[in-house]
């Protein structure tokens, strides 16, 4: 059986997103490359599986790369692994299949959400949940995880702005998330709520 990892906000094709996020990329096509060799290097086998949650993709010139329209499964048959996406803001026109808007799975001993905005953003998926732990995207980098005090929500980023242009294994997300927990006691009660019993 396979590994799941999860990553968000490729936006191949995207040129305007290197200089948004500062990514060290000449060209498209580097960044492009780079991305999938990056996720192709952790996830080796078609039995490993890669949630990206949203935004994986641009098609056409709206995007600043000028007339790139390909379909994106010439970038999806490029990965080793299973690819699954979950809808992104960018995702309505790109031609990406979409498994869904948003799901809850368990990761380690952790139950989560996962969902393509985090819980502070007006198009959250989990606006209005409280007590979870979400892994999210959208936000590039601007943080790799943030607190939502209001809401008792952990939102983890696993934007590959965020984690070095890298995809991020099960295994490295718990990790993460027993590190806050040891440095936060806020943190530390949410997950102990939120473990798979």
């Amino acid at each position: 059986m396979g590994q799941r990892f999860f990553t968000s906000d490729w936006h191949l094709n995207h040129g305007n997103i290197i200089k948004y996020c500062n990514r060290q990329f000449k060209s498209v096509k580097r960044m492009n490359d780079v991305l999938i060799k990056f996720a192709n290097d952790k996830a080796k086998n078609k039995s490993d599986i890669i949630i990206h949650v949203g935004d994986f993709y641009c098609y056409g010139s709206d995007r600043g790369s000028e007339s790139v329209k390909e379909n994106p499964s010439l970038y999806i048959d490029r990965l080793t692994a299973t690819f699954v996406n979950i809808k992104g803001n960018h995702d309505k026109n790109n031609k990406v299949t979409s498994l869904c808007d948003h799901m809850i799975t368990n990761i380690g001993p952790f139950r989560v959400h996962v969902c393509h905005h985090p819980s502070n953003d007006h198009n959250s998926r989990v606006k209005n949940f409280k007590h979870i732990i979400l892994i999210c995207g959208h936000v590039h980098n601007k943080w790799k995880y943030f607190y939502d005090k209001e809401r008792d929500i952990l939102n983890i980023n696993v934007g590959v702005d965020a984690w070095k242009n890298c995809i991020v294994s099960e295994s490295e997300i718990v990790n993460f998330i027993n590190k806050l927990a040891q440095s936060d006691s806020d943190i530390n009660k949410l997950i102990n709520r939120f473990k798979d019993k």
